[in-house]
């Protein structure tokens, strides 16, 4: 029984070796590149950027990591799971440290393009990986662990980079980022997992057929992570822009951190609730949660309403993101879970991506309040979306119970 299987009973441990390993190694990763997400906006107005050049440049990444993400599960085939997250890491500690290194616009689109390259693959071999080393009855419990580490680092990183790029030569926040994520890759080599598949890694065959690039089972979550990869764009994209615009610059760092404790206290009991009771439980009031975040934020003109947003939109993401995750790899052979896996975030990154280009031409056409109320809109679907997909089957149950009667 290698690190592949699945264990579907309730007794066996989720903190094995590998698992804390990777959960490790996957903190640093987004450790170094979430530090730079307020300072790369901040850095790229100082050479000349406007705020639409912002949101491509952020869109940029996602849309490279959208691209790798398609020809994961053929790469994984072929060169194994270990040396293709070895080779992701790498890039994504090239292309930190290459932000230091030039100030000319063009070339930060082409390094902020590679960067996603290396992000796109390791996020999605982790979450695979780890999604195999989870037993089955606890996987919402599993991945909402798992995601603590994401979590942690996103609120010290920008926490972190809102703080240092307030400073006069804040451009060693880069080098700093290469460092993280070079831990990382330290971390991987330790753990022994995707060992159980590189002895066949060369068999698959070269032709590339449609399963190669997303995975059925895994689409209704993934359309849901869509949207909130879309209003997330914005928050993580123009936040530092907006707290100036709006008078409440000093507040940045602590609405990370507030953000992301709020998503860590939720998390912790987001996944139980979901493996017992479903995901309706804990959809519906996380998206809410969300959407009054995100208005309170349109409206924020005082630290306490900006607080208060933090809060809301915090606590709605702890409950909403490992759920869906979880969902979009529990009904999965363990075969297809780089497929699942790469299908989930390359529909959030979808939304990532159109949401900073989108919501980049809106703030330049109008504010960043303004922005963050039509951003809030992506909730509104969401729960419009949910809701009738989720009345749907319940109405299914219902006339096949009362058939059998």
């Amino acid at each position: 029984m290698n690190n592949e299987t699945i264990a579907d009973d309730y007794g066996a441990s989720l903190w094995s070796r590998d698992f804390i390993l990777l959960f490790m190694s996957n903190f640093f990763l987004c450790f170094g590149a979430d530090m730079i997400m307020p300072v790369l906006p901040v850095y790229v107005a100082q050479v000349g950027g406007n705020n639409f050049q912002i949101g491509v440049l952020m869109g940029c990444f996602t849309i490279s990591a959208i691209l790798i993400r398609l020809f994961a599960v053929k790469i994984t085939g072929y060169l194994g799971s270990r040396i293709f997250l070895m080779a992701g890491l790498l890039i994504s500690a090239l292309a930190a440290g290459g932000y230091y290194l030039t100030t000319v616009i063009l070339l930060l689109f082409l390094i902020r393009i590679f960067h996603g390259f290396g992000f796109g693959a390791t996020t999605t071999l982790y979450s695979a990986l780890v999604s195999n080393i989870i037993p089955k009855s606890r996987m919402g419990e599993g991945m909402g662990y798992f995601g603590l580490g994401i979590v942690i680092a996103t609120a010290i990183g920008p926490f972190l980079g809102a703080i240092i790029v307030l400073k006069p030569h804040y451009q060693w926040v880069f080098l700093l980022s290469s460092g993280l994520i070079l831990i990382s890759i330290l971390l991987t080599k330790l753990s022994t997992a995707g060992r159980g598949n590189e002895d066949i890694a060369k068999s698959t065959v070269a032709k590339i057929s449609v399963t190669d690039f997303f995975e059925i089972n895994a689409i209704f979550p993934s359309i849901l992570a869509f949207f909130v990869g879309f209003s997330l764009s914005g928050v993580f994209t123009f936040i530092v822009l907006f707290g100036k615009e709006a008078g409440v610059e000093k507040g940045i760092g602590a609405f990370f951190l507030i953000t992301s404790v709020a998503e860590f206290l939720v998390r912790i009991g987001s996944g139980k609730l979901y493996d017992r009771h479903g995901h309706f439980i804990v959809l519906v009031p996380g998206a809410s949660a969300c959407l009054i975040g995100l208005v309170l934020l349109a409206f924020s003109k005082n630290l306490p309403v900006f607080m208060a947003a933090s809060i809301f939109y915090g606590s709605g993401l702890g409950m909403i993101f490992p759920v869906l995750q979880a969902w979009s790899v529990r009904h999965v052979d363990p075969g297809r879970r780089v497929a699942a896996t790469a299908t989930f975030f390359n529909f959030m990154d979808g939304g990532v991506a159109i949401g900073s280009i989108v919501l980049g031409l809106i703030a330049q056409a109008t504010t960043f309040s303004s922005m963050y109320m039509y951003s809030s809109l992506a909730y509104v679907l969401f729960l419009l979306i949910y809701l009738v997909y989720y009345f749907r089957i319940f109405s299914r149950k219902i006339m096949n119970s009362s058939e059998l009667k």
